[in-house]
């Protein structure tokens, strides 16, 4: 992606997923991160990692609060095929609405610091038999 999502922009995607049998993650990133970061993954024991997802096990992950990273969400639904997830940017509210298939919504707060300047969309996909389809 040529441009970045800016601190002021307003910014729309939607994944459709199209075979799911492992972990799946979407969101957006800091690209900076994810490359000092190795363009690994561990929302767990690898803060900062740089990233604000809504993954498929029903958890979201928040680089920059606490509170919601590695946040399990009980009323989310568990990814299944067919699933659409809509990512919508607030840069106004700051924070990363989404929603599945038009009926869940959820958000992930503070998305923006002064350190992040450089924010991209990002997917996480753990089998190699997975399959998306994105819609920038």
């Amino acid at each position: 992606m040529k441009n970045a999502i800016t601190k002021n922009q307003f910014f729309h995607y939607k994944v459709k997923i199209r075979k799911i049998s492992g972990f799946m993650a979407f969101g957006i990133c800091d690209k900076q991160r994810l490359s000092q970061n190795q363009y690994r993954f561990n929302g767990v024991s690898n803060v900062p990692h740089g990233c604000f997802l809504v993954s498929s096990n029903k958890y979201i992950w928040n680089n920059n609060l606490l509170i919601q990273n590695n946040c399990f969400m009980d009323n989310m639904p568990v990814f299944q095929k067919g699933d659409e997830i809509e990512f919508i940017y607030d840069p106004i509210q700051n924070l990363l609405k989404f929603k599945i298939n038009n009926v869940f919504e959820g958000s992930i707060k503070k998305i923006i610091t002064e350190s992040q300047r450089y924010l991209v969309p990002c997917f996480i996909l753990i089998n190699k038999n997975d399959e998306i389809s994105i819609d920038l």
